[in-house]
């Protein structure tokens, strides 16, 4: 207390400033009244400024989202028509509009799909190739067709399965 009140009575004497008489007390009140004024100002700014850099952020990262999930649900609706046109046709090899829309879908299909699926979808294109000739020929052993047909389906399937699998997993650990 007492160097508060030493501190008071040396600034106790107004001091003379181009012939105007000034208290040294109504200056530390002068600067802290526009210090009170200026600072809820530059908060505000800076507050405002962190919330719209949030809100970017967030509307990018919900853009990310639907994109992804978009794209997810684009891949996985094509590998679901395939696996079931596919299925259709080995049903009915005898019709050529399933096998022509079997390879429709797989057509679609190369555009969601890394290079160890494309490798496995060549296979089963090329494996119902094979079952759609010995079929329509009548020469060749169709049951052999139809049961490589049939593996090369289920290696598609279980590739589709496990990336399902990988992308779930994902989905709930490490990502959104």
């Amino acid at each position: 207390m007492k160097m508060l009140g030493l501190i008071i009575n040396s600034t106790a004497t107004p001091p003379n400033i181009d012939g105007i008489k000034t208290d040294a007390s109504i200056t530390i009140l002068v600067v802290i009244a526009v210090i009170a004024l200026i600072s809820p100002i530059f908060v505000a700014t800076i507050n405002n400024h962190f919330q719209r850099k949030n809100h970017l952020l967030d509307l990018e990262n919900d853009f990310l989202k639907f994109q992804y999930n978009s794209y997810y649900l684009k891949a996985t609706e094509a590998f679901d028509n395939m696996l079931k046109s596919v299925g259709l046709f080995l049903g009915d090899a005898t019709d050529l509009d399933k096998y022509a829309k079997a390879i429709s879908c797989i057509n679609v299909a190369y555009a969601y799909c890394d290079e160890e699926l494309a490798g496995r979808l060549d296979t089963l294109r090329m494996e119902l190739g094979q079952f759609t000739g010995d079929v329509t020929d009548g020469s060749g052993d169709s049951k052999g067709s139809f049961a490589d047909s049939s593996e090369a389906l289920k290696a598609v399937a279980i590739y589709i399965s496990r990336y399902n699998r990988e992308f779930f997993k994902i989905e709930k650990n490490e990502r959104w």
